[in-house]
């Protein structure tokens, strides 16, 4: 049976640790969320469930 992800809500996508979520750094787009502020979460690979 699949739960919603308690890391991500759901949604996929987790807050970018590099930028924080703003999109930029030092006033430049974030290289690793490509300036979005998410990232594919990677507790349930983006799909936003978690197996028992």
């Amino acid at each position: 049976m699949d739960h919603t992800c308690r890391n991500c809500g759901g949604s996929g996508k987790a807050t970018c640790p590099r930028c924080g979520g703003d999109g930029k750094i030092q006033g430049e787009t974030c290289y690793y969320c490509q300036g979005s502020g998410t990232i594919e979460c990677k507790a349930c690979d983006g799909s936003g469930k978690i197996e028992d």
